[in-house]
Parts: structure tokens; C-alpha cells; sequence
């Protein structure tokens, strides 16, 4: 959803320009519709949104601490405009989240691709890179993880990978606190 849509949906359910630096009540709760809607749709920062109307980042966070919640309690009339935001371009916004997601999505899937392409073919085994290019679920499962989890991940990974790679013995020694026993 872009920023300047979402300015000219409130310009025309309030009927107001709302880069007039005007602080009637009406100019303040329809630029902290706009302010409500272009943050939470448009996903910008502060900075932005007050660029399009011409303030300061610091009105806008005033805007969404303050008023927005007087607005929304006592302007039922206002609150609806937000409310038809939502109805009228609900398939818009939620296609715009879908897509950055795939998005995103795709682009680590062909990463690990081209990685493990390149790596095999490095090799000259074209069995293996038919092989590694197959496989997304790693991607996913890595896209799905929190950031601050992702060095967990990957310790547990490796772990996981030096175990399946180990070659188990026949005779194994297992230590305890009093004595070594030897099984065979």
C-alpha cells in the first residue's frame, strides 16, 4: 500500500488538505487518521509520513500516542474512516504482505540453490547439484526462525550434522565417576 494513496483516501473522506498547517480540531484528528493508516499499512517510518505532510517525525508519534486513542474512543465517526480503509482495501493490502513474504521466501530458497549449484559443481558432480538444488525446506525453516534465534539454530545444526557424520564404533567406552567399563 503506498503512502500517497493512503493521503488521498483521507483527504477525501474529511474533505480537508492535510498538509495545511492549520490546529483545528478536525485538521489534527484527520492528519492522525492518516498518520494511524500510513503506519500501520504502508508500514513507513516516522520520518515519511511527516515528509508527506509537511511536519516532524516527533508530531507523528504524538499524533499516534495521543490522539489516536482519544479518536478512536470518542470520534465514532472517525474511527469508521479507518474501518473503511480496512474493508475497501483489504485484498490490496493483504496481497502486498503475501507477495513480500514470497518474496522473500523465494530469494533464500535461490540463494541456498546457487550455493550448494556452486559448491557441487566446484566438485564436477552433476548428481549431487541435481540433488541440492531440490530441496527448500532449510530455507523455510531458517525464514521462520527468530533472528535472535538463529545462532542456536545453527549451533544445533552443526551439531546435528557432525553426529550423522561420525562413524559409531563397535567397541564403545563409557566413563563414570568411579570406574571405565568396556562393552563389546
Amino acid at each position: 500500500m503506498k503512502i500517497k494513496d493512503i493521503r488521498a483516501f483521507v483527504e477525501e473522506k474529511t474533505q480537508l488538505d492535510l498538509s495545511k498547517k492549520i490546529r483545528k480540531r478536525e485538521y489534527v484528528y484527520a492528519r492522525s487518521i492518516f498518520f494511524y493508516l500510513a503506519k500501520k499499512y504502508a508500514r513507513c517510518r516516522y520520518s515519511q509520513i511527516a515528509k508527506e505532510v509537511k511536519c516532524h517525525h516527533a508530531t507523528v508519534l504524538h499524533s499516534l500516542n495521543n490522539t489516536i486513542p482519544i479518536i478512536f474512543n470518542e470520534e465514532p465517526q472517525l474511527k469508521s474512516i479507518c474501518d473503511n480503509f480496512l474493508n475497501l482495501f483489504k485484498e490490496e493490502i493483504i496481497a502486498d504482505s503475501k507477495t513480500k513474504k514470497d518474496i522473500i521466501s523465494q530469494n533464500i530458497d535461490l540463494k541456498i540453490r546457487l550455493s550448494r549449484y556452486e559448491e557441487a559443481e566446484k566438485k564436477n558432480n552433476k548428481v549431487k547439484v541435481t540433488q541440492n538444488t531440490i530441496d527448500s525446506r532449510f530455507a523455510k525453516l531458517i525464514e521462520q526462525t527468530p533472528e535472535d534465534k538463529l545462532d542456536d539454530l545453527y549451533i544445533t545444526m552443526k551439531a546435528k550434522v557432525n553426529m550423522l557424520k561420525a562413524q559409531w564404533k563397535d567397541k564403545i567406552t563409557v566413563y563414570s565417576s568411579y570406574e571405565t567399563v568396556d562393552s563389546y
